[in-house]
């Protein structure tokens, strides 16, 4: 039969150590999260916002190669004539299109030349409620879509929906 005190002993140290180990996290994401966050690296310029919906533009990498991977790949300098418009599903973090440097899909869209353009749809509040599926398809979509044609000065755009975003992109 185990000693009472020496399983008392070890149900405190035990704990004493998990509580010193959550302090030190919550310590880490108080006061060094900037260095902690690794996604959203790659820079870009917001081009519109409605107060809900923004556009990004990512411009020209500054590299001349990049690391992804665990790869090394040249940045092309001549862009395609094509933009492309990334178009997230409503519920998702934009951050997953640049989760890590070294693993992100608007780094590697750069790298292979293509203009890239990303549709946030942010984060509704109550004086959204109004909103449905055919103000995100019918309405915002479009003029979006229109914004990237002015910037970029093309009129044929690529689209690259994932999940519900990829049906918005079929309307």
């Amino acid at each position: 039969m185990p000693d009472p005190l020496q399983y008392a002993f070890n149900k405190v140290s035990g704990l004493t150590r998990q509580t010193a180990l959550y302090a030190g996290n919550a310590f880490d994401r108080v006061f060094r999260a900037a260095s902690l966050v690794q996604a959203g690296q790659t820079p870009f310029e917001t081009l519109y916002t409605d107060g809900l919906v923004s556009l990004r533009y990512y411009p020209p990498l500054a590299e001349d190669f990049i690391e992804l991977d665990g790869e090394m790949i040249d940045v092309e300098r001549t862009p395609h004539k094509t933009p492309i418009v990334i178009v997230p599903p409503l519920a998702v973090n934009m951050l997953i299109y640049d989760l890590f440097p070294q693993r992100s899909l608007v780094r590697f869209l750069r790298a292979k030349g293509f203009e890239v353009y990303l549709i946030d749809w942010g984060v509704p509040t109550r004086q959204h409620s109004h909103y449905n599926l055919h103000t995100y398809v019918a309405e915002l979509l479009p003029a979006y879509l229109n914004r990237v044609r002015e910037h970029s000065g093309e009129q044929k755009l690529s689209l690259h929906g994932w999940s519900l975003g990829g049906m918005f992109t079929l309307f």
